[in-house]
């Protein structure tokens, strides 16, 4: 039992009696109940002294922690609430000459887990009584590093990275179980974790040297699943509850579990073999279970192999191609959209107007519908079937049933809806219904006797009745319940469970609609954080890490959003709908925001803006006037030559300035940011003016102010050149072509390590699709360069067109903006895994 003084001191009359009662919670393994000592009184020394005991606590993380304190006169209980370790209370007008008994009982979570009484007599005047409970020795904690408290990652591993502390020093850390390295006492640790698909949990537990544990120190969610990126078309395999969907930008036919949403990657460049797809748009299984896929590029017909696990996922082309040409009949030219019919396939064909009708066993095609003498490839062949010409078809669905067989295709070029008799081979087109925008899938609903069609331009699902061929609205913003679409695009039936599902190409998501009523719930998608504001097209990123979020600019959006860092959670500051434009100017909103920097004293982000050639600061204090823009230089505000495509921007606060690199001038300027009538002028501080190494696409910067050198990527050139801002028009020289490591290819964003050496640069390069460090300080080493992460260089969801970047050096980490993955990502810089933070 642990002892500890209490010390109740008697004053003068009408002074305060002090009852002084320290408790030390300790983390053990369960909870206990215990009484101190009675019978004591209060002499005319003031001192007396009783022992404590231990108060036993078990997992304190999450839960309340509260004390009830009972005076045995009768008066309620106090409720204490203990926060930041202690809590203070006065007993008031107890009773002289008596002695009182005093409880307290510890609950956690409402659940008692420790009581402690004790027994004063009152002498003397007073009648008040202090108490003051101090919680110490607190259970060893964590943080975890990388990744954040909710993220995704195609991964199959993790290292999770963090630190851990306690007054008396950490034993151990445990990782899911998992012992942690370290090479510093748990100041930092590492440990490697296997992910399974979906969601997992990474508990963190503590022990410090003197025995006392925390079993959930710190948490974290890692979603592992693959990406929807850019999804096309979509198939049901009823029988195994799944969809698989074609992915345009991963080249990929994607299996998504219908009950989890786990999204899994079954056929690209690294699952199975054969040609690799290029833009596969089309995808239809038939009742043997194969699957085939109309692709865009390779201007064929593609069967992939998805049901015998030693072939799962190769890929050959069945009907069409290019070079080596499988099959006879008109070349395939633009197919999109593909229905099987027993061993014939349907493919839509955007590029010969026309629907072309393969056979599976040789390959050979004809002409079902369509197919106009004006198309090079139909002359000789002769349009088939009656009615208007194909202008854009799209989607296509049949409907065989051995007497009336036709099909339904969608035409964007058309806005209508087209029904194809196949009767005979006859293939005459008659409009079923018009007035579409931008038409795309298509399903058919016999069980309600009606065509279902993707509508995206009006972000709708529309119903055409099979008979009349009225059109009415199924599912949208206001009719059906849940999440509104953005760009509906591919359809797939299952009458079993009278749903239909949907690829939404805006929001990368797997739909389930209800038949009955149009309600749609989200099956699967790869968001992060919470689901509104998603980003259009990211092009600039700044760290205010005190705030634990980031500020990213977004070309698509035309707007500012702030990134919280720990959930991906997204908001925006500053758009057309969101604060206000100043200066009287008629461009008070954002055209093309590129670069930004912060100046957290003064609550504001400085942002550059291409299409207005032109730097703007926006409040970023909440209140009135958050997201205001005031546009701080331009060719109307400030003087010096004018921004021509300005896109990269640091900022020298101690000096008022900002530095700016544009790319049209082929120049790195300073902008004035004081006050007074020479704000926003604008000065050359490096151009192409001297004979030294020139610019040719300077593209971003970073500032060294310890050394007063600028470092500017230059996508022209493939380097990262230092420019003296000590000297007038400052001189350029390569800091990046010594040494070893790979070539830069297309350098786009630099970020300095701000220790005071400023030793190192952070380099991203979309056509490398990596993260680079390259070596800055003198010496052999200088300019050499390594890869920090890439698609052979740490795991999770690889970079596609990585741009801009911002370190976190305190916890080893860099955070990247990607338009192609349009997301937020994490790296860890020491093992280069990355995780989504939002997106």
């Amino acid at each position: 039992m642990f002892q500890k003084i209490i010390r109740i001191l008697q004053k003068r009359p009408s002074a305060l009696m002090a009852l002084f009662i320290t408790t030390f919670l300790l983390l053990a393994s369960c909870g206990q109940n215990g009484s101190g000592p009675s019978g004591g009184s209060i002499g005319p020394d003031g001192d007396f002294s009783v022992d404590i005991p231990k108060a036993v606590l078990e997992n304190t993380t999450g839960l309340a922690l509260t004390a009830i304190l009972t005076v045995d006169d009768g008066r309620p209980p106090v409720e204490l609430t203990i926060t930041g370790g202690e809590v203070n209370t006065v007993v008031n007008n107890l009773s002289l000459g008596k002695t009182h008994t005093f409880t307290i009982k510890y609950l956690l979570g409402g659940v008692l887990f420790a009581s402690w009484t004790t027994s004063v007599e009152v002498t003397g005047q007073q009648t008040d009584v202090s108490f003051s409970i101090e919680k110490l020795n607190l259970s060893p904690t964590a943080t975890v590093r990388f990744p954040t408290k909710k993220s995704l990652t195609n991964g199959k591993t993790l290292t999770v990275t963090g630190t851990a502390s306690d007054a008396d020093g950490i034993e151990e850390v445990w990782v899911n179980g998992g012992l942690a390295n370290t090479t510093d006492a748990f100041k930092t640790w590492t440990v490697p974790v296997d992910l399974s698909p979906g969601k997992n949990i990474i508990d963190i537990k503590t022990k410090d040297k003197s025995g006392h544990m925390n079993p959930k120190a710190e948490t974290v969610e890692v979603t592992r699943s693959e990406l929807l990126i850019d999804p096309k078309q979509v198939a049901l395999d009823i029988n195994n509850n799944r969809a698989y969907v074609v992915d345009d930008s991963l080249d990929a036919i994607l299996a998504v579990d219908l009950v989890t949403g786990v999204r899994t990657i079954v056929s690209d460049a690294t699952h199975g073999s054969g040609i690799n797809f290029k833009s596969p748009m089309g995808i239809a299984l038939d009742t043997n279970g194969d699957v085939y896929v109309t692709d865009n590029d390779w201007k064929a017909l593609i069967k992939v192999d998805l049901k015998n696990t030693e072939t799962l996922g190769n890929r050959d082309i069945v009907s069409g191609g290019i070079g080596t040409i499988k099959g006879t009949g008109p070349l395939l030219a633009n197919p999109v959209s593909v229905a099987i019919e027993g061993g014939n396939a349907y493919v839509v064909d955007r590029g010969l107007k026309a629907l072309i009708l393969s056979n599976l066993s040789n390959g050979n095609r004809t002409v079902a519908s369509g197919c106009p003498n004006s198309i090079t490839a139909c002359p000789g062949l002769g349009s088939r079937g009656s009615g208007a010409d194909f202008e854009i078809p799209f989607g296509l669905v049949l409907n065989i049933d051995g007497s009336n067989n036709r099909a339904f295709v969608t035409d964007i070029g058309r806005d209508e809806l087209i029904e194809v008799n196949l009767n005979g081979g006859s293939g005459d087109r008659t409009t079923k219904a018009g007035g579409f925008n931008n038409p795309l899938g298509i399903a058919l609903d016999l069980v309600n006797n009606r065509v279902l069609v993707a509508n995206s331009g009006d972000k709708k699902i529309l119903a055409v009745d099979l008979d009349g061929g009225a059109v009415t609205a199924f599912s949208d913003g206001s009719t059906g319940s849940g999440t509104p679409f953005i760009k509906p695009l591919g359809l797939a039936l299952d009458p079993i469970k009278n749903r239909l599902f949907v690829t939404d190409d805006g929001l990368d998501a797997l739909f389930a609609l209800e038949l009955a009523n149009g309600d749609r719930s989200i099956i699967s998608d790869s968001a992060t954080g919470t689901a509104t504001n998603f980003f259009g097209q990211l092009s600039g990123i700044a760290l205010d890490l005190p705030g634990n979020r980031a500020f990213v600019v977004d070309n698509g959006l035309k707007g500012l959003l702030s990134v919280d860092l720990l959930n991906g959670d997204r908001a925006i500051i500053s758009n057309l709908n969101n604060g206000s434009g100043t200066n009287g100017d008629e461009n008070n909103f954002f055209v093309t925001p590129r670069g930004i920097a912060l100046d957290l004293t003064n609550r504001l982000a400085y942002v550059i803006d291409e299409g207005l050639d032109a730097l703007l600061s926006v409040n970023l204090a909440e209140g009135v006037g958050k997201g205001d823009r005031t546009i701080v230089s331009d060719i109307n505000n400030g003087g010096g030559t004018a921004f021509n495509i300005p896109l990269g921007i640091a900022l020298d606060l101690g000096n008022s300035k900002a530095f700016v690199i544009d790319e049209g001038l082929d120049a790195l300027l300073s902008v004035n940011l004081a006050e007074g009538v020479s704000k926003g002028d604008r000065t050359i501080v490096s151009d192409n003016s001297d004979p030294f190494t020139t610019f040719i696409s300077p593209r971003g910067l970073g500032l060294d102010l310890n050394r007063n050198l600028a470092f500017v990527i230059d996508d022209g050139r493939d380097e990262l050149l230092s420019v003296d801002l000590s000297v007038s028009n400052g001189s350029r020289e390569p800091a990046s072509n010594g040494g070893p490591g790979p070539a830069l290819i297309n350098p786009l964003g630099v970020a300095l390590d701000p220790n005071p050496k400023g030793s190192r640069a952070y380099i991203i390069d979309e056509g490398l699709n990596a993260l680079l460090s390259v070596d800055l300080a003198d010496g052999l080493t200088k300019g050499n360069r390594r890869i920090i992460s890439n698609i052979d260089s740490g795991v999770g969801t690889h970079f596609m067109n990585p741009s801009g970047l911002a370190l976190d050096i305190a916890n080893n980490r860099a955070f990247v903006i990607d338009p192609g993955l349009n997301a937020l990502s994490l790296v860890e810089l020491e093992s280069g895994d990355r995780v989504i933070v939002s997106r």
